[in-house]
């Protein structure tokens, strides 16, 4: 009985791997022209195939060390236990990434904390609306 299970594991894995497979297939085939992926999706819309084409410009480059301080900060972030966090002092005591982040944010914007923090909880109530 084990044997038959484990056997029905493994066909399952080899359909998951199957499917995983040809969707990276299809999505790599498609990257090369993103303009026919929005027509084989039917909505017709120009507006987004302008903004695939301005997104899929030549020159548009990943930037590994802006990338790099991003990851950086997010996984600081997501190690975190959120009830945790009390305040400021937490973040300075406990995510030192973010403490620089958010330094380097208001001084550049000349903004105090206060109103750094006040705008960017207003840009996230606004985008999740």
């Amino acid at each position: 009985m084990l044997i038959t299970k484990m056997a029905e594991c493994s066909v399952r894995l080899m359909r998951i791997q199957n499917r995983e497979n040809a969707m990276f297939n299809l999505t790599s085939s498609e990257a090369g022209h993103p303009e026919e992926t929005i027509k084989s999706l039917d909505n017709g819309s120009e507006e987004l195939i302008q903004e695939v084409r301005d997104a899929y410009s030549e020159n548009w480059k990943l930037d590994p060390g802006t990338f790099v301080k991003k990851m950086n900060i997010t996984d600081e972030v997501n190690y975190q236990n959120l009830s945790d966090v009390s305040g400021w002092i937490y973040v300075e005591d406990n995510m030192p990434i973010t403490t620089n982040y958010i330094i380097k944010k208001c001084t550049n914007e000349n903004l105090n904390l206060f109103d750094f923090i006040s705008r960017e909880i207003d840009q996230s109530k606004k985008n999740w609306n």
